[in-house]
């Protein structure tokens, strides 16, 4: 199975009060199963960074990371950088925690539903607060995906 190509889906959250989050993947496979691509989340009412994948395939399963550049939060119907909603939600400054965020995804693709469907998950992480001198935790969030490919066409991705 060759993943390369555009694909359209939703993830959703394991929390009831999270609604689904609409997303496009472009994605290229070398012949050795390696992938890479970007992923962009399609909420029109929130500005989300775009993320870099990083994969393999293996046969119909498809595990990959999605990279976001900057560790963010959706609040609100708003989304904030690491250090908006430290400020927001507790005054304080962050003085050291993650610089990126990383988000797991496990897939199989099913030619009856011809799709790739499984489940994300976010680990855990930890932030300095400077002001107050403590640790706080990020939490960890998981839910299940699914997508539907809509193009194969080949993209300029360097593999």
């Amino acid at each position: 199975m060759n993943f390369s190509g555009t694909w359209e889906g939703r993830f959703d959250w394991d929390q009831p009060d999270v609604p689904p989050t609409r997303f496009r993947l472009r994605l290229r496979q070398n012949i050795f199963g390696r992938v890479v691509g970007e992923a962009v989340d399609l909420d029109e009412q929130l500005d989300f960074p775009r993320a870099e994948i990083r994969g393999i395939a293996e046969g119909n399963v498809f595990t990959f990371r999605k990279i976001y550049g900057r560790v963010i939060f959706r609040v609100d119907g708003r989304v904030l950088t690491l250090p908006e909603y430290v400020r927001a939600r507790y005054d304080d400054e962050v003085g050291d925690g993650p610089e990126t965020r990383e988000i797991d995804y496990k897939g199989v693709f099913t030619t009856h539903d011809n799709a790739l469907a499984g489940r994300w998950n976010s680990r855990a992480d930890w932030v300095f607060l400077e002001q107050s001198e403590e640790w706080m935790p990020l939490m960890e969030n998981s839910g299940l995906w699914i997508a539907h490919r809509i193009s194969t066409d080949q993209l300029d991705l360097s593999v």
